[in-house]
């Protein structure tokens, strides 16, 4: 079986998942079912022995949530988006194959929270992440206010949640070393 909006592939026993959405790999409903089932496919596949997530398109890793689902959902929407969502945080989170983010390009709302969740994330230099569920007057749903502050200490990520800004990595690995080091 094959999907619209996600590339699966193994090869030399790495299972590739890559958000393949153009323009920008906005999450809307189909591509968000289609996220388990392809997880499941690969986590279930014998042969894969590490699963990355990453992007077909160059300049966008993932935009997150498409607004345009968002600016049409109801209570009940929301409520069985957050249940996939959650289920698959549970899922990511659960796997017993190491999962990594291979990050380039743009990495904001969703798109950024699930990689939050892998075992390792690898970002290259014109990657940029941020949570601006702020200016749409929402909170982060899957967890990632926590999983970026255990990752880079409380105050790294809070200017991203609380102002929806976004910001490179080598800015916060700077300013968690200044922290930490």
């Amino acid at each position: 079986m094959g999907f619209e909006n996600i590339t699966v592939r193994v090869e030399n026993q790495v299972g590739w998942l890559e958000y393949n959405r153009p323009p920008v790999n906005a999450v809307h409903w189909e591509m968000l079912r289609e996220m388990p089932q392809a997880i499941q496919r690969l986590l279930e596949d014998d042969d894969v022995r590490v699963i990355v997530f990453a992007s077909a398109l160059e300049k966008y890793f993932s935009t997150g949530a498409d607004l345009q689902v968002f600016a049409a959902i109801d209570v009940n929407g929301m409520r069985e988006w957050m249940t996939i969502v959650h289920t698959l945080v549970k899922t990511l989170r659960a796997s017993p194959k190491p999962l990594l983010g291979a990050i380039h390009g743009t990495a904001v709302g969703l798109g950024a929270e699930l990689v939050m969740h892998c075992d390792q994330r690898f970002a290259a230099s014109n990657a940029r992440f941020g949570q601006p569920e702020i200016n749409i007057n929402i909170v982060p749903g899957v967890g990632t206010t926590q999983s970026l502050a255990r990752l880079l200490g409380r105050t790294g990520p809070f200017d991203s949640y609380t102002m929806g800004q976004s910001f490179r990595p080598r800015k916060l690995l700077q300013s968690a070393c200044r922290r930490n080091c």
